[in-house]
């Protein structure tokens, strides 16, 4: 596999992104080393108040760094959960909805849809409190939150398979085509410069394949079939924040499924940071894991090419970045047959959200 960053053939596709509409939220300003330093302190005393359930001084520790950071989703998302625990609803939907509205990463932005659920069935509001909790499994599919489905719409809930293909976004005749959707409003520029990897050496139906990454913490997988674009429908959170760091893996394309065409597969890691307050009143990091997520897309013969994502892997190890091998606590891998079906299978002593993949299922993909 050849991968390249920032070709000058990744350069020719893409153009500047479009500005920014009027009803974006105002651009936060560059921090600086002293600020990161403040939202970091204000985050860590937040964090450790909220778990010892003093949650008014979790929220007055949320609002100093949320001073720091305006549209934080972290922040926005835990202080909106500490605000419905102290049964301020509508202050809690409020910022809720501001922490569902921000970027960030896919597990973050779960965590706020699941936090709006609740504070919906608290309100009565069932329909509202389904769709959140929809919405919530779309960005990541969780044990806690199926089960939450169920209780108000089994139905629902048993649709809500966390491997079901998710069609791609497009046709696009240009790739910033993409970039000027009303999806990416908040998302320039797009692409970031300096960011990606472009295969061009690809076997049919693709022309070129690439991820690129749309902002501050968007990345997409794409590919060209004949002169149209497509892009994957998620994206994933990437990049480096106060939450932990984003390596890009493998992006080559394989045969997943028997026969037909071959299939896009990326591999990423996400290694999870955790902050605290030493002795002295400075925030530190300290690594909590890596996560492994495989992204795969694929063109069917007839319809719509689509992706499937899975969790590949966990581990404690720090070494997230690929520099040695990671002592995996469990890892998933799909393994399709012609007949249309896929078995997730596992190794390790699996968590709950990752036992949600495992089995034997129907599956039409791509």
């Amino acid at each position: 596999m050849t991968r390249s960053l920032c070709l000058a053939a990744l350069v020719a596709v893409f153009v500047a992104a479009s500005p920014a509409r009027a009803q974006d939220p105002p651009a936060e300003p560059k921090l600086t080393k002293s600020d990161l330093k403040r939202y970091r302190a204000a985050m860590a005393e937040a964090v450790r108040a909220a778990k010892k359930g003093k949650h008014a001084a979790a929220i007055a520790a949320y609002d100093r760094a949320l001073a720091v950071k305006p549209n934080d989703l972290a922040a926005l998302t835990d202080q909106g959960w500490s605000v419905f625990v102290m049964k301020d609803y509508d202050r809690a939907e409020a910022i809720t909805r501001r922490a569902i509205a921000a970027d960030g990463p896919n597990k973050r932005k779960a965590a706020a849809y699941y936090n709006l659920g609740r504070i919906l069935e608290v309100r009565a509001d069932r329909p509202g409190a389904i769709e959140a909790y929809v919405a919530s499994l779309e960005q990541r599919p969780t044990r806690t939150v199926r089960e939450q489905l169920a209780k108000l719409d089994p139905a629902r809930a048993a649709e809500m398979d966390p491997l079901k293909p998710l069609p791609m976004l497009g046709p696009f005749a240009r790739l910033e085509d993409f970039c000027r959707t009303a999806e990416q409003k908040d998302r320039t520029p797009c692409p970031a410069p300096g960011q990606g990897a472009h295969l061009t050496n690809v076997p049919s139906p693709y022309g070129e394949v690439l991820w690129f990454q749309a902002g501050r913490d968007a990345c997409y997988v794409a590919f060209r079939v004949g002169q149209s674009w497509f892009v994957e429908p998620k994206g994933q959170g990437c990049g480096e924040d106060d939450e932990g760091t984003w390596y890009p893996g493998d992006l080559q394309v394989s045969q997943l499924v028997p026969g037909g065409n071959p299939e896009v597969v990326f591999r990423t890691r996400w290694q999870s940071l955790e902050f605290y307050l030493n002795d002295e009143g400075y925030a530190r990091s300290n690594t909590t894991g890596c996560d492994a997520a495989l992204v795969a897309c694929g063109v069917p013969a007839k319809g719509t090419p689509s992706c499937i994502y899975l969790p590949a892997g966990r581990s404690s190890n720090s070494f997230c970045s690929g520099n040695a091998t990671e002592e995996w606590l469990w890892q998933l891998e799909p393994v399709f047959s012609a007949d249309g079906q896929v078995e997730v299978k596992g190794t390790g002593p699996l968590d709950a959200d990752a036992r949600l993949y495992l089995g034997r299922r129907k599956l039409r993909f791509p």
